[in-house]
């Protein structure tokens, strides 16, 4: 860009002028006095041509001199910037006041009566107060930034035959600010553009077809006179020749030749770079050399180096003289803008250098350095490396990158299928090195990782760990807390949860690692008196509603805030305070609380709160400093006393040093100083499902720019552990991971997303069915039944959700589910009623069956009666029918199996054969149902145990279709399931132990008649 500096003329001002006469005349004269009266009016003129020269060297005032806004495209905060670089503009080429000839440059910001000069950047004025003798004084340089940045430009260009040129020929750049700014275009108007000061910019044409001479308008910014052409100008070109040199080809060389008759005065220069990936890294220039040193960024930018495309004034003129060849003996390149930096390799990089020469025409040079520039990073898996090992609970496999440019990995996303089991993540290891891990919160499907430590990868191969999958997600309590230095007593009752409300959040914890939360407190729920370790509360009610008493004093509790409580010593008392006749709760719970040696804090900041200690937060807990008092390991922040996170900052990596290097962003602080800050991540692809994760605070500004906040969600963490645990407590099964497809997603420092495919191989899925001939009636009246089931037929495990079970004894009513000994269902967890034949159990956890292992189930205590004490009912002779449920619909199995020994009753006939004897026997054959919806549909019924379509096709809304089953006999087994385009409807018994006949409505379904295998029609229903 052309710089015509506004400089004053050498020589005194006019107030200058008048002091001077002054002092001569006392020197001189000894008889006579000379009297000079410096009046107001002599002040006031010098004032406004300060006022002038500052205006000037704001928006400029001669042709081809935009002053300050020209250079940094903006306008001065602060007067003093027209004197100083303050570091914030990104092309500062002052001083923009010509500060040659005197004392203090900081004169020119001072009225003549002392008083600095006042501006208003917002309304583009220059005040003095003129001593406040007389009305300030006051110059405006445009009635608005919008009037002063308002001007609009418009260009047409032709080729030597009179042609308009388009952008296909050319491009036209307008030097403003931190660069050029490229034109568009309009076939009516030609190149056209907004935005720029009435000054004169600099106008750039680039050929980007052939060296046509091209015939620019007269001046910038028409209408303006033409400048006197006082020289046949020819050109500066490039002749051809560069060259790489430096320790890392970070030095560039090149020759150039002048043509025409004229000599080009150069000033400043400006290169642009482009068309190379450098890695990813930006380079920045450090030095201009033609031979002799012009530019450099340590004395001539301030110590900053240059960015791509900035003008840079030399130290001194170069003298470019016509016929000429002319060496650039270097144009050397670094990795940073400050400080210290490595070489930068400018291999295939495009250049143009463009040259500025007073009123000569700006001449343009443009090469493209020898060499190819590095190829961008390509992170693939390596084909045939994908494994399992140890007991296939753990995948690996390798990956490589074939580009030349490294990359860098510090988070990762990991989804795998959902097979019959859900299994879940501990660690995740590269080059035998953990960068995840948490065996207290393991991670589930496409949980959002931020690794320990950013892994970079070059050319070389890593092996990457996916290991230690579990059907658990973590044993969530158990031992996952501690106490530490507390010694309250405590004592008292406190009314937790009113009316049930959601605002009042309440977790008890007992020592075997069981739970009960606000959800348990349901009118079933019983009272519970006995041991606790931890209890959380928000309470409703103040004064006499909490009576609490901590060290002999009473301590009032407030309905605003949250209190944890505890102790290894510790009994509590959960009650209602008002039960109907059955006992069902209809009042107010309340929970009281005796402990000794615990620890009790007082925050407002929601569960999970805990280990702060005695500073800050630490209420009575008088531990005395930070990680103090009791602290729960899956605690969601990693700002809170040493917790372990629940998103992957544990294990191996904890007391590490950290990772922030000192960095604390003001908006989201490193509080606890270990490097790492809880944040609310957004997911990429839709924004509202949001996970509260723990990262190394120094990707805090990158999380940010991607919509992230600082702190937990508070909405919940979709994995949180609390919100979706397998079991509450025990280690938990190994999960075979073969045959499950893995999506692993690499997000790299720049936010950049690297998806990868992994196939781990086959995996024959689990059956379950009878294990052996064994079973057995047993216990008080042949009351219980027991039998063993095994997972066969493949090498795959299987969870269990539910348990459906049908018999066909008359009047039976089962009380207790028992697996491998352990109690699994209870009819006191169900409202006290047992379950009647054709019911669904939900297991308390659920169970996980290995392949090829074999468990005993106990069906116990069948009675006469679904509710109360009732009878025993022998069990003898008895078919029964179970479902097992896995998690996907594709995993349920079907059991059959008949009691040994003589019935005690006739089934026929009973309340479960679904009518008269003859009406429903040996199964369904076959159904006519009619659909009930209002619109066509596709209907699908798949016969359950078999998973086979026995029927499939479009039906419209009102009509009848027919079907008939396949198994032995064309029964159809116990149920089937019934798809209305594609979604699952409903489930029909089709085994005859409930209701089927005509009229039976079923989901969508009507009944309407049906056959079965040993008892002809299905009988109406009654």
């Amino acid at each position: 860009m052309k710089k015509y500096r506004n400089k004053k003329t050498n020589g005194f001002t006019l107030f200058q002028l008048v002091a001077l006469i002054v002092v001569l005349g006392l020197i001189a004269t000894t008889a006579v006095q000379l009297v000079v009266i410096l009046t107001p009016s002599t002040w006031e003129n010098e004032v406004r041509k300060e006022l002038e020269l500052l205006k000037c060297s704001v928006i400029g005032c001669t042709e081809g001199d935009c002053g300050f806004i020209g250079d940094a495209g903006a306008i001065p905060t602060l007067l003093e910037h027209l004197l100083s670089d303050p570091g914030i503009y990104c092309n500062w080429q002052g001083p923009y006041l010509d500060v040659g000839y005197v004392d203090d440059p900081l004169d020119y910001l001072v009225d003549p009566w002392g008083n600095p000069y006042i501006w208003d950047p917002e309304n583009l004025s220059i005040t003095s107060t003129a001593g406040g003798n007389t009305d300030p004084i006051t110059i405006s340089l445009a009635g608005s930034v919008a009037e002063l940045l308002g001007n609009s430009v418009q260009y047409q260009f032709t080729d030597e035959n009179g042609v308009f040129l388009t952008p296909l020929e050319i491009e036209v750049y307008v030097n403003f600010g931190c660069g050029d700014i490229l034109l568009d275009y309009d076939e009516t108007v030609g190149f056209y553009g907004d935005g720029f000061p009435e000054c004169g910019l600099e106008v750039s044409v680039i050929n980007l077809v052939s060296e046509d001479t091209l015939y620019p308008p007269e001046c910038p910014n028409p209408p303006c006179d033409p400048a006197p052409i006082t020289c046949q100008w020819g050109g500066i070109e490039y002749d051809g020749s560069v060259a790489l040199s430096g320790t890392l080809n970070d030095i560039v060389s090149l020759d150039i030749k002048v043509t025409g008759e004229c000599t080009f005065t150069i000033t400043s220069i400006s290169v642009e770079w482009r068309g190379s990936s450098w890695c990813g890294t930006v380079p920045y220039l450090e030095s201009f050399k033609m031979n002799d040193s012009y530019w450099n960024y340590l004395t001539d930018n301030n110590g900053i180096r240059a960015t791509s495309g900035q003008e840079l004034v030399l130290s001194s003129d170069i003298e470019l003289a016509p016929g000429s060849g002319i060496e650039i003996t270097e144009l050397k390149f670094a990795n940073q803008r400050y400080g210290d930096a490595s070489p930068m390799m400018m291999e295939g990089t495009q250049f143009i250098i463009r040259w500025f020469s007073g009123l000569a025409p700006t001449q343009r040079v443009a090469f493209v350095t020898p060499g190819t520039p590095p190829s961008l990073a390509n992170v693939r898996l390596i084909s045939g490396t994908t494994q399992t090992f140890d007991n296939n609970c753990n995948v690996q496999f390798d990956i490589g990158n074939y580009g030349e440019c490294c990359i860098e990995i510090v988070e990762m996303i990991i989804e795998w299928d959902t097979t019959c089991v859900i299994p879940y993540m501990t660690e995740v290891t590269i080059a035998d090195q953990t960068y995840w891990y948490d065996s207290q919160c393991r991670a589930a499907s496409g949980q959002y990782l931020v690794l320990e430590e950013s892994i970079v990868i070059c050319d070389t191969i890593v092996t990457v760990g996916l290991e230690g999958f579990n059907d658990n997600r973590g044993s969530l309590w158990g031992s996952n807390y501690f106490y530490d230095n507390c010694a309250n007593s405590i004592s008292g009752s406190i009314n937790i949860n009113p009316n049930n409300n959601t605002t009042n959040e309440f977790y008890l914890i007992m020592p075997d690692g069981s739970v009960l939360n606000r959800d348990s407190l349901h009118s079933n729920m019983p009272d519970y008196s006995g041991a606790a370790v931890w209890v959380h509360v928000r309470p409703k009610g103040n004064g006499n509603q909490n009576t609490l008493n901590v060290n002999g004093s009473t301590y009032l509790l407030k309905n605003n805030k949250f209190y944890d409580f505890g102790s290894a010593n510790m009994t509590v008392n959960l009650y209602n305070d008002n039960r109907d006749q059955w006992g069902y709760a209809m009042g107010q719970w309340y929970i009281g609380i005796t402990a000794t040696d615990a620890c009790f804090d007082e925050s407002t900041a929601g569960y999970w709160f805990g280990g702060h200690g005695g500073s800050g937060h630490g209420g009575y807990n008088h531990g005395g400093g930070p990680g103090s008092g009791f602290q729960f390991q899956n605690h969601f922040s990693c700002e809170s006393g040493g917790g372990q996170s629940n998103t992957g900052h544990g294990g191996d990596h904890d007391g590490d040093q950290p990772v922030g290097g000192g960095y604390s962003p003001y908006d989201c602080p490193d509080d606890d100083g270990d490097g790492r800050i809880t944040i609310c991540h957004h997911d990429s692809d839709n924004p509202d499902i949001t996970q509260t994760i723990c990262i190394p605070v120094n990707y805090w500004d990158r999380h940010k720019a991607h919509g992230d906040e600082c702190g937990e969600c508070s909405d919940g963490d979709v994995f949180d552990c609390s919100n979706e645990p397998d079991r509450v407590s025990g280690s938990g099964a190994c999960v075979d991971m073969r045959g499950q497809n893995f999506t692993v997603t690499l997000i790299t420092v720049e936010g950049n997303e690297v998806p990868l495919t992994i196939d781990t191989g086959t995996l024959n899925g689990p059956d379950l069915k009878m294990y052996g001939t064994t079973i057995t009636t047993s216990g008080s009246g042949a009351s219980d039944v027991k039998f063993f089931i095994e997972n066969a037929g493949g090498n795959s495990p299987v969870q269990i959700d539910r348990i459906g079970i049908n018999w066909d004894q008359e009047n039976a009513f089962m009380s207790e589910l028992k697996i491998g000994g352990h109690e699994y269902w209870d009819y006191s967890d169900e409202a006290e009623v047992r379950l009647s034949s054709g019911g669904i159990i939900d297991l308390d956890a659920r169970y996980f069956l290995d392949a090829n292992r074999y468990i005993k189930l106990e069906l116990k205590k069948f009675k006469d009666a679904a509710t109360g004490s009732g009878s025993n009912v022998s069990m003898r002779g008895v078919n029964f029918d179970i479902r097992f449920y896995g998690i996907t619909p594709d995993c349920e199995y079907d059991v059959e199996f008949t009691t040994p020994g003589d019935s005690d009753s006739d089934h026929t006939g009973d309340d479960h054969t679904g009518g008269d004897g003859g009406c429903c026997d040996g199964q369904v054959s076959r159904l006519r149902l009619r659909y009930n919806g209002s619109n066509s549909a596709t209907i699908k019924v798949i016969q359950s145990q078999d998973l086979v379509t026995i029927y499939d096709g479009l039906v419209a809304a009102g009509d009848y279709f027919s079907f008939d089953g396949v198994r032995n006999g064309n029964a159809m087994g116990s149920r089937i399931r019934v798809y209305i385009n594609g979604n699952f409807d409903t489930e029909i018994h089709t085994s005859c132990s409930q209701p089927i006949g005509p009229g039976t409505v079923w989901g969508n379904f009507t009944v309407e008649s049906g056959e079965s295998r040993n008892g002809g029609p299905l009988c109406p229903d009654d």
